[in-house]
């Protein structure tokens, strides 16, 4: 399933505790936007964190490019958050 390979790939070696496809009781999103409370995780996102796992997440990733292998496979796959040595998402 998605979520172990989630879980075992990428969230346990990132140091990442807080992360969920349900929104947390005490989530804090933007009130106005009508979906964010409704957001749900998939392969397409929308999962919840904190900012303290989104960092370790940042970290880790960093790390990882220091493996030439890395980053020819981002290079080769991850166009739509790798380009030109900058890692980035427009969050669309």
């Amino acid at each position: 399933p998605f979520d172990d390979l989630l879980r075992t790939h990428i969230l346990e070696p990132a140091g990442m505790r807080s992360f969920t496809s349900k929104k947390p009781e005490k989530a804090l999103y933007n009130l106005k936007d009508p979906i964010a409370e409704h957001m749900r995780g998939s392969p397409a996102g929308g999962y919840w964190t904190t900012a303290e796992d989104l960092c370790n997440f940042g970290v880790w990733m960093a790390a990882k490019f220091a493996d030439p292998e890395f980053e020819m496979l981002a290079e080769s796959f991850g166009g739509e958050f790798y380009k030109d040595k900058i890692i980035e998402h427009s969050g669309g």
